[in-house]
């Protein structure tokens, strides 16, 4: 399952690329919501549906830690900024 993630932050960006996704942190099924909610940095993740809480519907919360390696892209998007 491929899902989104933005955040406002440099310093979140960093710790999200060194120690991946913390158990409880949100995502969206689509870019622009990801951006308008999180924020210009955003970031790609491929990773199993059960990972996630069973309240699926335009962005949900993972239920457990997801490493770095999940990553598939990551950019900052300026016009969000």
């Amino acid at each position: 399952m491929r899902a989104f993630h933005g955040t406002d932050s440099a310093e979140k960006r960093d710790s999200i690329m060194r120690e991946g996704f913390r158990e409880g942190t949100w995502f969206a099924f689509d870019v622009h919501d990801a951006l308008r909610f999180g924020g210009a940095y955003l970031f790609e993740a491929e990773f199993d549906p059960a990972l996630f809480s069973g309240d699926v519907d335009w962005q949900f919360h993972i239920l457990a830690p997801l490493t770095a390696s999940a990553i598939t892209a990551e950019e900052f998007m300026e016009k969000y900024a």
